[in-house]
C-alpha cells in the first residue's frame, strides 16, 4: 500500500475544501422525525380502518358517513405521508451528496462512488437494491477518525458498523412488503378480507419502516461526527494518510 504524508500546503488544500455536514444533517433529522410522526399517525389510522373493514365483513352495519370520514382521513394522511417521505428522501440524499464529498478532503483517495453516484445509484433498477448500501459502507468507513485509518493496512480492511446492515435489510423489507399491499389496494378483485390484508401489510411495512428510519439517523449522526474528528485531525497538523490502489 502506498501512503503519502501531506505537505503543509497539500494539506490546507484539502482541509479547506471540506464542509460541514451537520446542519444537512440536522434538515435531515427534522424531515426524518416528521415524517416518522406521520407514519404512527398512519399506522394508527390504518389501525382504525382494519376495524371497520372487520365490522363489514362481519356483517355488521357501517354508515355511508362512517365510511367516507374514513376514507377522507386516510386519504388526508396519506398525502401528508408523501409529502413528507419526498422531503425526507430528498434531504437524506443531499447529506449523502454533501458528506460524500467530503471523502477526498479526509484522505480517502480511491473513492470508489462519485457524490453524484453516490445519489444516482437510488434510482438506478436493481442497483438500487444493493448500490446504495455499499455508498454508505464506503461513507462509513472513509469518514473514521484518523486512527482508525492509521491502524488498518488496506481499505478493505477498514472496519464497519453493525448498524448498517440492519438498517439495510429492514428499508428493503419495508419496501417490499408495502408493495405488496400496494399491489392488493389497486387489484381489480380486491375484497373486504383482501382490504384488510392490505392494511395489515401496510401496517407492517410502516412499523419496520420505523426502525430503518431510527437506524438511519444514528448512521447520519455517527458519520457526521467522525468527519468532524477526522477533520479536526487534520487542522492540528496530524498526518493526513491517502490510500492508493494495492
Amino acid at each position: 500500500m502506498d501512503t503519502t504524508i501531506l505537505d503543509p500546503h497539500r494539506r490546507t488544500t484539502l482541509t479547506s475544501s471540506f464542509k460541514s455536514t451537520r446542519t444537512k444533517a440536522k434538515w435531515c433529522t427534522l424531515f426524518l422525525v416528521l415524517h416518522g410522526i406521520i407514519v404512527v399517525v398512519s399506522i394508527i389510522s390504518t389501525m382504525s380502518e382494519i376495524s371497520l373493514l372487520q365490522r363489514i365483513e362481519g356483517g355488521e352495519f357501517v354508515s355511508a358517513t362512517d365510511a367516507l370520514s374514513n376514507d377522507d382521513r386516510q386519504a388526508f394522511i396519506g398525502l401528508l405521508y408523501i409529502l413528507s417521505f419526498v422531503a425526507a428522501v430528498i434531504t437524506f440524499l443531499v447529506w449523502i451528496y454533501g458528506t460524500s464529498k467530503n471523502l477526498r478532503s479526509l484522505g480517502w483517495e480511491q473513492q470508489r462512488f462519485s457524490p453524484g453516484w453516490a445519489v444516482s445509484w437510488w434510482f438506478v433498477p436493481i442497483f438500487w437494491l444493493f448500490r446504495p448500501y455499499q455508498v454508505m459502507k464506503e461513507i462509513w468507513k472513509a469518514s473514521l477518525p484518523a486512527s482508525f485509518l492509521q491502524a488498518s493496512s488496506c481499505q478493505a480492511g477498514m472496519p464497519t458498523t453493525l448498524l448498517l446492515g440492519p438498517w439495510w435489510a429492514t428499508w428493503l423489507i419495508s419496501g417490499w412488503i408495502g408493495s405488496i399491499s400496494l399491489r392488493i389496494y389497486f387489484s381489480d378483485d380486491s375484497s373486504v378480507s383482501g382490504l384488510i390484508t392490505a392494511d395489515i401489510a401496510a401496517v407492517v411495512s410502516d412499523v419496520i419502516s420505523l426502525v430503518a428510519l431510527v437506524l438511519v439517523l444514528i448512521l447520519i449522526w455517527q458519520i457526521a461526527s467522525n468527519q468532524e474528528k477526522r477533520r479536526q485531525t487534520q487542522t492540528q497538523g496530524e498526518e493526513a494518510v491517502h490510500w492508493s490502489e494495492i
